[in-house]
């Protein structure tokens, strides 16, 4: 990866009370309840005019600029399985041109969610959360951390999620190109932030086109290989009931009540009773014949769900009649409540099965994965004048 400094900018006050989770994972009630406390990077994802909004803060001076050619240091502090843990990570720029990518997606992407992304970054020239990238082995982080002591902090807050979020400016050349030389021949694996990514790719191309530079990727960038990194999965909420859903699970999968759900293990379907499916010998024959990994829980529930479709065909449809939420709680409440039909609860990932899965090139279906910790929108930003 070629990463670079670049211009940040961030809110010029509680930095706390301006944040919000991930735009794709922010539900309507949550985007009121921001927009609620004054302030809130909301009103700009998903405000009216996000353009107007964005430049009256800038204008105010309530969202500021740092300098130039500046990275970013951020700490997070959390429980993990009881215990305190801490991530460290990078945020920069990172360039999408190139003979060669040098990111990996792991996920296919919806339309639909492309285009509204592209529209966003044409309508403000902003970029209002970094894409989360990971990178192999624990090198990245073992530097970071060595940069930290004695570094004074910008800001910290806590998130909604329980993290506690520790900002440090790096500004010092040599450190700045001691990163690049260290990332140079790095991949950086799409953790979070797909639709971004093939946004911003979209929108380079047509820039290119125009004679206009491309626009860098506002990245955050951490260890795969850190302890300090969860993948869980997205849980699915099924809106409609669908009878050939049904159908391809009882006749493929192999379903068993269970009392709850277990984030280890299979995937759990629930409609006020917990069932969990496994695939059938004759059901694994096929996925393995159209090239979909068995043992992948995100992949067979995918033709659990869909059948065998083809790429366009399955984000079209899923648009319809899919929701996604990464909290089993709130999923097993919409179907409680009514608002879904079921909820598919999905298992977390071991680590050595996402590194196999991306080394292999497998693409897997949207919404597959949830690293924990996320980065929050409005952390920092990256505009694009021109």
């Amino acid at each position: 990866m070629i990463v670079r400094g670049f211009s940040p900018y961030v809110f010029n006050g509680e930095v706390g009370n301006f944040v919000s989770p991930p735009t794709d994972m922010v539900s309507k009630t949550e985007v009121t309840a921001l927009s609620s406390r004054g302030d809130n990077v909301a009103d700009i994802t998903f405000g009216d005019d996000p353009f107007g909004k964005l430049n009256a803060l800038v204008q105010s001076k309530s969202i500021i600029g740092l300098g130039s050619d500046i990275m970013l240091l951020l700490k997070q502090d959390f429980l993990r399985n009881g215990k305190n843990s801490t991530r460290i990570g990078l945020i920069c720029t990172v360039d999408l041109e190139g003979k060669e990518s040098s990111l990996i997606p792991h996920e296919s992407t919806i339309r639909e969610f492309v285009d509204q992304r592209k529209n966003f970054l044409r309508m403000t020239g902003a970029q209002v959360e970094p894409v989360f990238l990971t990178v192999s082995g624990t090198t990245i982080e073992s530097y970071l951390l060595s940069l930290l002591p004695g570094r004074e902090k910008l800001f910290s807050f806590d998130d909604s999620a329980g993290v506690k979020n520790s900002v440090y400016i790096l500004d010092d050349g040599t450190r700045i190109r001691e990163i690049s030389k260290l990332l140079i021949k790095a991949k950086g694996i799409i953790a979070d932030g797909h639709h971004r990514v093939k946004a911003l790719t979209e929108i380079n191309n047509e820039r290119k086109m125009l004679g206009l530079k491309p626009i860098p990727l506002l990245s955050y960038i951490t260890s795969l290989d850190s302890n300090s990194i969860e993948i869980t999965g997205i849980h699915k909420l099924i809106r409609k009931e669908n009878k050939d859903i049904m159908k391809r699970i009882k006749s493929g999968f192999r379903m068993r009540e269970r009392p709850s759900y277990s984030s280890k293990g299979n995937v759990v379907f629930y409609d006020g009773t917990f069932r969990e499916i496994r695939p059938t010998q004759l059901t694994v024959r096929i996925l393995r014949s159209i090239g979909i990994y068995p043992e992948t829980p995100a992949d067979y529930f995918q033709f659990a769900l869909m059948g065998v479709q083809t790429k366009d065909s399955v984000t079209q449809h899923q648009e319809k009649m899919i929701a996604y939420t990464p909290y089993e709680d709130r999923a097993m409440l919409e179907v409680d409540r009514g608002s879904a039909k079921a909820a598919v609860l999905m298992p977390s990932w071991e680590k050595e099965m996402f590194r196999k899965v991306v080394s292999s090139g497998r693409v897997l279906p949207p919404k597959s994965t949830f690293f924990y910790p996320k980065i929050f929108a409005g952390i920092v930003m990256s505009i694009n004048r021109d």
